[in-house]
């Protein structure tokens, strides 16, 4: 199966401070073509979600554009590949188990920093749904846009950013 990961890496440096050298996988995107775009058959191409495989195309660089497509150079072809931005355009960052019928979702973008703009709290009870069998949530807190108005989050330090009213 053909993926591209979304990781954080933790320099090694020697001249400043402790870095681990780690990298972290973040977030992992399955390539697929469920709108049947790539002009011949795939190898998964009676599944719905035809995920690709290192046997339709292989890419040898990547590029994401300021929208969010993903740009593959492929050796097959050769092609140029575009695609869209990877679904819903969010994805579920953690979620933890509140009892035996309630999670907490943290759900956000894939950009992190300042640059993020979306990151929200639902709550999912397993026992709701909605009329088309989706389960249902409910929104708890926008992490973007916390109110602050006693600026707990200040001071800051070098680095930090977001604080004070709203956190």
């Amino acid at each position: 199966m053909l993926r591209t990961d979304i990781v954080r890496v933790t320099y090694e440096r020697v001249d400043s401070g402790p870095r681990d050298g780690r990298v972290e996988v973040l977030e992992s995107i399955r390539l697929s073509d469920p709108g049947h775009t790539v002009p011949f058959p795939t190898v998964n191409e009676a599944a719905t979600e035809r995920l690709l495989t290192g046997a339709d195309f292989d890419p040898e660089s990547m590029r994401v554009d300021r929208r969010g497509d993903f740009w593959l150079g492929d050796e097959f072809g050769p092609f140029l590949l575009h695609t869209d931005p990877p679904e819903a355009e969010h994805v579920i960052g953690d979620m933890t188990a509140l009892d035996a019928h309630r999670l907490l979702v943290i759900e956000r973008d894939f950009l992190q920093g300042p640059s993020a703009r979306f990151e929200t709290i639902f709550l999912v009870d397993l026992r709701r749904t909605a009329p088309d069998g989706t389960l249902v949530k409910r929104e708890v807190v926008d992490l973007l846009d916390i109110r602050d108005p006693a600026l707990i989050s200040l001071p800051g330090r070098p680095g930090d950013f977001g604080l004070g009213d709203p956190f």
